[in-house]
């Protein structure tokens, strides 16, 4: 009998360990840049070999090392070899984050917004001195964040991963204690109307 009795604890604090994490912005965006990336290769024929010229703007350098050494691990990868067979010409033009109009989750609730990420380029496929394949990608992802939240989502030394924070609705931050305070005073009212009769 004892035994059951801390089953239940168990397995709550099980569950409050499992609660999934959201990545920040930074690493959302370079999700998709990746993913743009990989999809880009699969196009290519000969993978024997592959060099790639990514080109970003400054403010994104530091995604496009990052890619470069994760696709290094995947790929055989050539830096600066004019001969090479295969070549893939990717380009990262807009990165953008955005978050919605916040709302309640529930009644009372916490606010909420959605942030979506966005990613828009451009790719081209350089095979045997010929271009192959070219195309746009925009890729998005959206989720929802706890508005209170927001700032530890974003990196304030790289400005791309902030967005635009929206203002917290006025007439909701009021609504809230008005409806406490009403519930306080039935509340009492209703406990000496009754008490008394």
């Amino acid at each position: 009998m004892r035994k059951y009795i801390w089953l239940p604890i168990y397995f709550l604090s099980i569950c409050s360990v499992l609660n999934a994490q959201v990545e920040n912005n930074f690493d959302g965006i370079y999700g998709l840049i990746k993913s743009a990336a990989v999809n880009a290769l699969e196009n290519v024929h000969e993978k024997s070999e592959i060099k790639i010229n990514a080109e970003f703007p400054d403010d994104f350098r530091v995604l496009k090392n990052r890619l470069i050494a994760d696709l290094g691990r995947e790929y055989k990868i050539i830096i600066d070899d004019e001969n090479s067979v295969s070549e893939l010409n990717f380009s990262v033009g807009n990165v953008n984050v955005n978050y919605s109009e916040p709302f309640r989750d529930g009644f009372l609730g916490s606010f909420i917004t959605e942030r979506k990420l966005l990613v828009e380029g451009v790719f081209f496929i350089k095979e045997n001195k010929l271009i192959s394949n070219s195309n746009t990608f925009l890729l998005t992802k959206t989720d929802t964040l706890e508005y209170d939240d927001l700032l530890s989502y974003e990196n304030n030394a790289l400005g791309f991963t902030k967005g635009n924070r929206p203002e917290e609705p006025m007439f909701s931050t009021l609504l809230e204690p008005a409806v406490v305070m009403g519930t306080a005073i039935v509340t009492v009212i209703l406990f000496f109307t009754v008490r008394s009769n």
